[in-house]
């Protein structure tokens, strides 16, 4: 495999040849046939108990692994596409400079620096936006998308600016067109000064750190700028939050997936900064006008499964750590005796290029996490990879939406919450929609 998009091409080989030699290095590449030590329980006086362990190109490839030597994480596809970016903002004159939000080591935005030097730009900087003490601790109460987010125990995000400032030295690309921006985002982004932005990267994992960063930075990206989402695939909240301000501000442009977790698009419509109050206001007009469109739409496509309480188990539904279930006029009412109440349904025929759209209408005692997991060809099994994740509020909701995936087959399972304690299921139906077409997409 190249280390070169086809789709970007340099006007000398010495360009060329040391962006992609930058490229591979910044990834790990070039030790990746070399065993690597991984800690598997860490001692005292901060030292580890560790494993010699191979290193995977394909797992690098897409960014699948955390590299004990490498600058980023983030794997050879997701580096092509803030190459590709980059390059299309300089070839189209876009004004605005590179800003990346959650930066762990830093290899991203070194790989920007170098590829700014490489075509000799100068009017560009480089925003390296960090708290450089690891995720926040979720605040669940303004944020509940973010409950049960466990990221910002892990160490091994940690990275000092002092780290990220040596690793651009060992690069020597650590000058003037390079800023720092440190602190949590709620704090820095309002007051940041960037005047515009060409490229805006959000790897800040969480519904909080997201949104944190698109409300004030959004609107000072260029039309014809690029957003890139690293998180979309891999965590459901920081896709939630992304997927909640196109909603605010009516954006249809394209969501173009880069490999398993990254996403971009491009911009073509301005928006406004406002508060994250006045955000959430016009959220929730925003997603009652949706659902009401939402389901005309729904009731027009063929139907593949509708839940009947009465006759559940001939009908092949498989219930696991539910007890005490009561049907009353269509609803099915049940206690979970742990925090992971599963509804697991018959499979669904689906055609070759078929996909489904859920219509779900739940009563919870508190606010959860709704989940469902489906399986495809190359991964047959459930997954926090094959899933999408729902937070409901307490009482009754009713959530409609699409299962897109490559792929899919047609194995489905709800888990309706995360409580023990009471539901109360009101209607579960499943409609055939093809992959061509959406009536849902933002």
């Amino acid at each position: 495999m190249s280390n070169l998009p086809q789709h970007v091409v340099y006007s000398s080989p010495l360009q060329r040849d040391y962006i992609s030699l930058l490229k591979s290095v910044l990834i790990g590449l070039n030790r990746i046939n070399k065993l690597q030590f991984k800690p598997t329980q860490k001692l005292i006086n901060n030292q580890f108990t560790c494993l010699l362990v191979e290193q995977s190109y394909e797992q690098r490839l897409v960014g699948r692994d955390w590299p004990l030597d490498a600058e980023t994480m983030i794997g050879l596809k997701r580096m092509e596409n803030v190459e590709f970016c980059v390059n299309e903002v300089i070839k189209n004159q876009i004004p605005g400079d590179f800003l990346e939000t959650g930066v762990w080591r830093g290899g991203t935005c070194i790989f920007v620096r170098g590829i700014l030097k490489a075509l000799g730009i100068s009017n560009k900087t480089v925003w390296v936006a960090d708290s450089f003490q690891g995720l926040p601790t979720p605040n669940v109460e303004q944020y509940p998308e973010d409950m049960g987010d466990i990221l910002y125990s892990f160490n091994e995000l940690q990275v000092s600016e002092e780290d990220v400032r040596s690793n651009f030295e060992t690069y020597n690309l650590l000058d003037n067109q390079v800023k720092f921006l440190k602190g949590w985002f709620k704090d820095t982004m309002p007051i940041a000064p960037i005047e515009k932005l060409s490229v805006l990267r959000l790897d800040g994992d969480m519904y909080e750190s997201t949104i944190d960063v698109l409300l004030p930075m959004y609107p000072k990206l260029s039309i014809g700028g690029y957003c890139i989402v690293d998180d979309w695939g891999a965590i459901p909240a920081c896709k939630q939050a992304v997927e909640d301000y196109r909603l605010v501000f009516d954006l249809d442009e394209e969501v173009i997936k880069v490999d398993w977790t990254g996403v971009y698009f491009k911009k073509t419509r301005d928006t406004k900064v406002i508060s994250i109050d006045e955000f959430r206001i016009i959220l929730a007009e925003k997603k009652r006008a949706q659902l009401q469109k939402r389901s005309e739409s729904f009731r027009k496509l063929p139907l593949l499964f509708k839940f009947n309480g009465d006759l559940y188990q001939e009908e092949g539904v498989v219930i696991k750590n539910i007890d005490d279930t009561k049907i009353s006029e269509g609803d099915f009412g049940f206690l979970s005796t742990s925090n992971d109440p599963m509804i697991i349904l018959p499979e669904l025929k689906l055609a070759e290029k078929e996909r489904y759209c859920l219509s779900v209408e739940l009563t919870v005692d508190k606010t959860t996490k709704l989940q469902v997991f489906f399986k495809t060809k190359s991964d047959n099994k459930y997954s926090e990879h094959n899933s999408q994740k729902h937070w409901i509020e307490k009482g009754r909701n009713r959530l409609i939406f699409e299962v897109r995936e490559d792929e899919i087959i047609g194995s489905v399972r709800l888990d309706p919450g995360d409580f023990i304690g009471s539901y109360i299921l009101h209607n579960l139906e499943i409609r055939s929609i093809d992959s061509f077409n959406s009536m849902f997409r933002l």
